[in-house]
């Protein structure tokens, strides 16, 4: 009898184990291409992350396209400057710019005085933003020259002061000026420019104005 029962518990036992492989009781071990396929769906949600981080800085961007000309009363001389200004953010942005300046000078390959010459000048300058990005400090290249420039906006949102210099072959010693700029409407990008400039060698008020579009938002 006891033999008998051993061999039914055996049974029983033998059939509970059997169940319980067999009908999923037990944990089963993930096979490997199952890990693989969880793997690269993490890539695939990680490249996604970037992708739309990328995508929201590109849209945060703006790109402006402007132009300026002012007329010097003292030299009876224009300067032109197209350039494009790049928005990462709104405190910081990066610009690269050529300016056309025309001296007006006859035959100046057989005068000392450079300012006889017609050439072109270049921009690239990289600025930062402070005080609620009411003061920008900018340097780099201005007029192809080394220089620093700064601009404050004041309270009223459309008038900012201007103060820059730089390094210049035909301004002796140090090319500096400062103006002001006064926003026409607030719905639009025309500014008015009024100031002297190359005040460090001959003092000349200038005055014109500046146009902007921007491109991206």
């Amino acid at each position: 009898m006891r033999s008998l029962s051993r061999a039914g518990l055996g049974l029983v036992l033998a059939g509970v184990c059997f169940s319980l492989v067999y009908a999923g009781g037990l944990p089963k071990k993930p096979s490997q291409p199952q890990e693989k396929k969880q793997a690269e769906q993490v890539i695939e949600e990680v490249d996604v992350i970037e992708v739309r981080e990328t995508t929201i800085i590109i849209e945060e961007a703006t790109t402006w396209i402007g132009t300026e000309s002012v007329w010097s009363f003292r030299n009876k001389m224009p300067r032109t400057k197209i350039y494009s200004r790049f928005e990462p953010s709104e405190d910081k942005y990066y610009l690269i710019g050529i300016s056309k300046i025309d001296l007006k000078g006859s035959n100046p390959y057989k005068r000392r005085d450079r300012r006889n010459v017609q050439y072109l000048e270049y921009d690239a300058q990289i600025a930062a933003k402070y005080l609620d990005n009411s003061l920008t400090l900018r340097g780099g290249i201005i007029n192809s020259g080394a220089g620093l420039g700064v601009d404050y906006m004041l309270p009223d949102g459309r008038t900012s002061i201007t103060v820059e210099g730089h390094s210049a072959v035909y301004s002796s010693p140090f090319f500096l000026r400062t103006n002001l700029s006064y926003k026409l409407c607030e719905d639009s990008d025309c500014y008015l420019i009024a100031g002297v400039e190359d005040m460090l060698d001959k003092p000349s008020i200038i005055a014109g104005v500046k146009i902007e579009f921007g491109l991206a938002r």
